[in-house]
């Protein structure tokens, strides 16, 4: 069997899908549903292993179409013809691990939920947007306990997982003999309904807790009307507290703003501390797309203003960013180019149009308050105002309900654009949502005021 390391695989990897991801451009949905959650587990001389989250996706992945699909692309990869293995990854993990007795392999809790080892403080890079959350993960570290619990929250791909693994491996780092347990919401979910249906020993899994010194939820949003899994999850919670173990959870909103979880959850969500992680600052952006291409040792590939050209055509999107990263990649080592150039880079993406990810000028709250003032003919000095006339009241929450449905903004930051709090807010979006089946003219209004906004931000992206 050909050896191949992790490191070589996560490349050829990385490099297949990337050329995949072109037969998806009209249907992306797809190919972040099934494609990109997959890895290149093993590779010998002939047949090529691929596992994924579930065995759904597995079976999936078999239709002949995409099956043809992954063939084409590895070889046009490798320069090699592979068969191909998919296999779900614990089905895989359970063929590869060593026997064990029974007996150990049921008290084997969490035996998939690690942190990876490459995600570290060392590699995070800080800016205005997460930098009151990278000091609270530090204070998890130096200090467990002092503040419980940190909760952080924000949309997806600005960090807030990265800074998850970052705790585990640093306390661990710092205390070799500790237990830190390391797990998604989805995960420890699974692992109580294993429990549940009495699978586990019960005092065996409670006593499992009780070893374990730091807990790092992610993506906590998931316990939603999960009554039983909550129920679990509040007392597990409580003895971590009481007993002064460090709890650190992530979510993609604030803890007001989580539907579906009972009251006392939510309110000791709220006991510790909570911080936001922004949308990234462009120098932010800029700085961790130049320590990605210098983990990948392709400083020298790059050439003047391209990496600036990526961050300005993904505002505020970490990840899109990074995925053309690796679209320019794939192309250079296709063509064998010895450097990325910007003219390289602006050819490559003329596909777009403008539209997506090329977007030059984001939209913000204040391109929203402005639109809508001008459509309802007031100041948006009025609609920030403490103004209660029936015309500034309604555009005041129509600007917060296009805030959030828009950009998707929590309630919290939109609360802090019109100096309101949350529930306030949430009232108003809430509002305008119902009159929206009962009110033709307000519908046309936000129909116009969606259809100016995209426009404004795709002809401006079009004049690059």
């Amino acid at each position: 069997m050909t050896e191949t390391t992790g490191h070589s695989l996560d490349l050829i990897w990385t490099q297949t899908l990337a050329l995949i991801k072109r037969n998806f451009q009209s249907n992306m949905q797809t190919f972040d549903a099934f494609f990109d959650t997959t890895k290149l587990a093993a590779l010998d001389e002939t047949t090529a292993t691929i596992t994924t989250p579930t065995a759904v996706n597995a079976a999936i992945l078999k239709n002949p179409s995409y099956l043809n699909m992954l063939e084409v692309a590895l070889k046009q990869v490798t320069q090699t013809s592979y068969s191909f293995k998919i296999i779900d990854r614990n089905s895989f993990s359970e063929a590869v691990a060593p026997a064990v007795a029974p007996q150990a392999a049921r008290h084997n809790f969490f035996a998939h939920s690690r942190p990876n080892p490459k995600l570290n403080f060392a590699n995070f890079v800080p800016g205005e947007s997460n930098r009151e959350a990278l000091q609270a993960a530090l204070a998890a570290v130096d200090s467990p306990g002092f503040i419980n619990p940190i909760f952080i929250y924000s949309a997806t791909g600005y960090g807030k997982t990265h800074l998850l693994h970052a705790i585990a491996n640093s306390y661990i780092e710092k205390r070799p003999s500790a237990k830190v347990l390391y797990t998604d919401t989805n995960q420890f979910i699974d692992e109580f309904i294993e429990f549940s249906q009495g699978r586990y020993d019960s005092r065996d899994f409670r006593d499992y807790f009780d070893s374990v010194n730091m807990l790092l939820i992610d993506d906590v949003q998931f316990l939603s009307n999960k009554k039983k899994t909550c129920e679990f999850f509040f007392n597990i919670f409580n003895s971590f507290v009481a007993n002064g173990k460090q709890i650190v959870i992530t979510s993609d909103r604030a803890p007001a703003e989580l539907d579906g979880l009972e009251d006392r959850l939510v309110s000791r969500f709220s006991s510790g501390l909570t911080i936001p992680i922004r949308r990234p600052q462009p120098d932010t952006m800029l700085s961790i797309l130049r320590m990605k291409v210098k983990e990948l040792g392709q400083e020298k590939l790059m050439g003047p203003g391209v990496l600036e050209y990526l961050v300005n055509h993904n505002p505020g999107s970490i990840r899109a960013m990074e995925g053309d990263l690796n679209r320019i990649l794939f192309n250079a080592t296709t063509h064998k180019n010895p450097t990325i150039t910007l003219e390289m880079v602006q050819e490559l993406f003329m596909d777009r149009g403008g539209k997506g990810s090329a977007e030059k000028d984001p939209l913000t709250s204040e391109k929203i308050i402005r639109a809508v003032a001008e459509y309802y003919q007031v100041a948006a000095a009025q609609i920030l105002s403490k103004m209660r006339t029936l015309q500034v009241a309604t555009a005041r929450q129509l600007a917060m309900y296009l805030c959030r449905t828009m950009l998707e903004l929590p309630y919290t930051e939109i609360g802090k654009t019109f100096s309101r709090d949350h529930s306030t807010v949430m009232t108003a979006c809430n509002k305008i949502k119902k009159q929206l089946k009962q009110d033709p003219l307000l519908a046309q209004a936000i129909g116009n005021l969606r259809k100016k906004l995209s426009q404004k931000t795709v002809e401006t992206a079009v004049k690059l």
